[in-house]
């Protein structure tokens, strides 16, 4: 369907998509659809194996306008299984703009086009629980916006938070149908399109566009005015947005305050919820509630901020109490307690954040007495206090793939090294770059360390374990900015607003939270801002605090102040999960 019309004489090719990273598609069957966009695929050559993704494409065809080259749309089916009790395979399906719109977001990271094709391909759990996500934009059956969505609901007077998601998904998908009813691609409708998303030449390359390339998504006026006046979906947006990202906002589970973010190996989101009494709460990938309704409670938990889990999917809790707190708490993958925990001594003592180092040691950042504790696998104690070392209350801590540890220091405004160990690194912490309040740290696929300046408004980048540049010291002395690769005021712009959590993809790209901008920014592996001035906002966030990327591309963003979670849907590079050492694509 183009629109309200059918298109007539287009091609639709059925593929199974690649099961590698990267890899190619396979063209498993192809049609031509009739007068009333009809079309049959009686059986699949080469049959799909059992589990392997199905999505159509349909190429050209006529929907009123005359024969349209320009004309590409696509749905993703669903998993094939042959024909057995419980199989869920669709009999029907249908194409249009929506389904591209939702299959291009939450596909994003998975698509390429080799060979003129549309090549989607990945592996388990990113590409699934993508696919799983088109749900909650699009419904491949009837072609209409998922459930999730209620449209009528967004018509009333309180519309829920998430309408303005619907409302770029109806206008996005307007605009496409403007130009799939038109005459071709050199038609006003069609040429506008492509000019406002990096120079396309069909509709499912310029909606691709405007979901991936981050000049398309500020276009937020641009691509806005392209939208036809007499709207074929609805609601539709009746202004310009802030920026053409797609994000859910979701509830629920006992997310109250919610700050610390992770995820597991299933793509599971697990959240610190900062309450006195404190709580963590479990979502799905497509954001279900999966902890009870006041969260997994108990356990020692006492106002947690941090948390991180390690290869066994035991999930670590920083039980940050005002400050006061002197646990950590541990939860098994289930949601249940995990042995010997809650864990205490070694100078816990205020814990703000944690970090599981490569063979499974976890890294605690004590804030209430400017230390680090090192426990095993089991919660023993294996070194504690650690202190000194430019250690002057630590706000974040992080390790690379050899062991090293980062700490953050946010009076100091320093960052502390120490090996695997616990030894001090470098003669003193390291200073410049920008360094003004910093809260939130990162290390990138190259191993740089980076910290979000609360106070600073800004985002710093020191060398990280590795051969420094020509004129860095490989352990610069306290003053020494020689190994800061960011200005002497920080990298800025992209809608920095106090910024409190920081986390990078597997391109190397900075995902950063603005706590007081309600808003996520952007920045190149080289700082600069991919974000517009006000940064990506999503439906309801306030107060964001922490963030994580998961094996999909999806960014999560816990919103302090709003008691729930946004995700933006396909905007970063995929990593996997959970994040231990330094970020990697799947």
């Amino acid at each position: 369907m183009g629109g309200l019309h059918p298109i007539a004489g287009s091609t639709v090719t059925a593929y199974a998509a690649g099961a590698t990273t990267g890899g190619s598609a396979t063209r498993i069957g192809q049609a031509t659809t009739d007068s009333h966009g009809a079309f049959s695929l009686a059986a699949f050559n080469p049959a799909p194996a059992s589990g392997q993704w199905v999505y159509l494409v349909a190429q050209g065809g006529d929907a009123g306008g005359g024969a349209n080259s320009a004309t590409r749309l696509m749905t993703v089916a669903g998993a094939y299984c042959a024909t057995a009790p419980g199989c869920s395979f669709p009999t029907a399906v249908t194409i249009d703009e929506l389904t591209t719109v939702g299959s291009v977001y939450s596909l994003a990271q998975f698509v390429g086009f080799g060979g003129g094709a549309a090549q989607i391909s990945g592996t388990a759990p990113g590409l699934p629980n993508a696919v799983a996500a088109i749900g909650n934009l699009v419904d491949s059956g009837s072609g209409q916006s998922a459930a999730f969505l209620n449209a009528a609901a967004c018509s009333g007077s309180s519309a829920p938070a998430n309408c303005v998601t619907l409302e770029k998904l109806d206008t996005l998908a307007n605009i496409a149908a403007a130009c799939v009813g038109s005459s071709g691609p050199a038609s006003t409708a069609c040429a506008g399109l492509f000019a406002h998303s990096g120079s396309a030449s069909d509709t499912l390359g310029a909606l691709y566009n405007i979901a991936t390339l981050s000049a398309a998504r500020q276009d937020a006026s641009g691509i806005a005015a392209l939208a036809p006046s007499a709207p074929v979906y609805s609601p539709a947006l009746t202004a310009a947005p802030n920026d053409w990202t797609l994000a859910l906002t979701f509830s629920g589970g006992g997310l109250s305050a919610p700050a610390g973010v992770a995820i597991d190996a299933a793509g599971n989101v697990w959240v610190a919820d900062n309450t006195s009494a404190g709580a963590v709460s479990e979502l799905s990938p497509t954001g279900a509630a999966l902890s009870p309704a006041a969260g997994y409670t108990g356990n020692g938990l006492v106002g947690p901020l941090g948390l991180a889990i390690d290869s066994g999917g035991q999930v670590w809790v920083a039980n940050w109490g005002q400050g006061s707190g002197a646990q950590v708490s541990g939860f098994n993958a289930n949601g249940s307690v995990a042995s010997g925990s809650p864990y205490s001594g070694g100078g816990i003592l205020g814990p703000i954040d944690l970090a599981i180092g490569p063979t499974g040691e976890v890294w605690v950042a004590n804030y209430g007495n400017s230390s680090v504790t090192r426990l095993g696998k089991s919660g023993a104690v294996l070194t504690g206090p650690i202190t000194g070392h430019g250690l002057d209350f630590p706000s974040a801590i992080a390790l690379d793939n050899s062991g090293e540890v980062w700490v953050l220091n946010q009076s100091g405004n320093s960052i502390s090294e120490f090996d695997s160990t616990g030894a001090p690194v470098g003669s003193s912490a390291y200073i410049g770059g920008g360094l003004d309040l910093p809260y939130g740290i990162g290390l990138d696929p190259q191993g740089d360390v980076w910290a979000a300046n609360q106070s600073g408004q800004s985002v710093s980048k020191l060398i990280g374990g590795k051969t420094p540049p020509s004129g860095c010291p490989a352990t610069p002395a306290a003053g020494d900015t020689g190994c800061a690769l960011s200005p002497s005021a920080g990298f800025k712009g992209g809608g920095l607003t106090s910024p409190l959590g920081v986390a990078i993809d597997s391109a190397g790209q900075v995902w950063l939270s603005n706590f007081h901008g309600a808003s996520i920014t952007e920045l190149a592996a080289d700082g600069t801002a991919q974000s517009p001035s006000s940064g990506y906002t999503g439906p309801g966030m306030a107060e964001p605090y922490g963030l994580a990327v998961d094996a999909s591309g999806n960014v999560w963003v816990a919103s302090f102040a709003g008691a729930s979670v946004t995700e933006f849907i396909g905007l970063a590079a995929p990593v996997v999960t959970p994040k231990i050492g330094l970020p990697q694509r799947p």
